[in-house]
């Protein structure tokens, strides 16, 4: 019987290689295309607690007649000389822990060195919200409150969203809360008016809440792209072909995605700032 030496029962070394090189390359292409789901997941999921809290404000406003504080503050009202609590979407906490509200026990006497300004992380992060005057028409959801691509998801993340400064602050003490009627007073249209952004900075502490005058806490619940001091910019924290984008939710409830230059004008941080703050274009 004759035997056919000419077929082979195993891969040459070469073949072996050209094999494994292959297995890594779909490997390698498998993660990344895992990675690519993940982050366009993250971006959905975040537009989506985005419109969640937008609806919240919303909800708020059908429900008292204005919109929520931007943060908290302590109001001198002169006529009489009392003072009220401003309380934000995101609010203050107090320093002893106690819910009680001091206002309503003596309001002829400032309280607000008894509050601290809280960062995104940790316990203090999450009592603000919970405390915050949105929270109840947020349906209680503590997890709407911030999203995963924040610090590339390092931290105890409890909150990674600002409210524009415009709808009354520390720094922007209201008399009287935002109400429709003062868009069209100040020519300001809502659908280019920025109202809840992503956070920028990754720093975060705690601030005395008596300190008005202070620089703009670049890690509260208030955006504060203040002309006259330093810039506090929207947080650019999506990948999006390849390029670095934020999501900021305008008044009337659309999402844009923005780059430090994304639009045709090619305007910078500083332009965009002004114009999303102001509503004015």
């Amino acid at each position: 019987m004759k035997h056919n030496h000419g077929w082979r029962s195993a891969f040459t070394l070469i073949e072996m290689l050209t094999v494994t090189a292959i297995i890594a390359m779909l490997a390698t292409a498998l993660v990344s295309g895992l990675k690519s789901a993940q982050r366009q997941a993250h971006t959905a999921l975040c537009q989506a607690r985005m419109k969640n809290l937008h609806q919240a404000c919303m909800n708020h406003l059908s429900d008292t007649g204005y919109y929520p504080y931007a943060g908290s503050y302590e109001w001198l009202d002169r006529s009489y000389q009392t003072y009220q609590e401003r309380k934000g979407w995101v609010t203050w906490i107090r320093k002893d822990g106690k819910d009680t509200n001091p206002w309503a026990e003596n309001n002829k006497v400032a309280h607000a060195k008894e509050y601290l300004y809280v960062g995104w992380d940790g316990e203090n992060a999450l009592r603000s919200v919970k405390e915050g005057s949105i929270f109840k028409y947020a349906s209680r959801d503590t997890s709407a409150y911030f999203c995963k691509e924040f610090n590339e998801g390092k931290g105890d993340v409890r909150r990674s969203y600002a409210m524009n400064d415009w709808f009354g602050s520390r720094r922007n003490k209201l008399w009287r809360p935002r109400q429709l009627r003062n868009f069209q007073n100040d020519g300001i249209e809502p659908s280019r008016m920025g109202y809840i952004i992503e956070l920028q900075s990754t720093e975060t502490g705690v601030t005395q809440g008596d300190y008005d005058n202070s620089k703009p806490i670049a890690y509260d619940s208030v955006w504060e792209p203040d002309p006259n001091m330093k810039k506090e910019r929207y947080g650019i924290w999506h990948r999006k072909s390849g390029d670095l984008h934020g999501h900021v939710i305008f008044v009337d409830g659309h999402i844009e995605s923005l780059t430090a230059t994304t639009n045709p004008q090619g305007d910078d941080y500083q332009t965009q700032n002004t114009k999303i703050r102001t509503g004015k274009h």
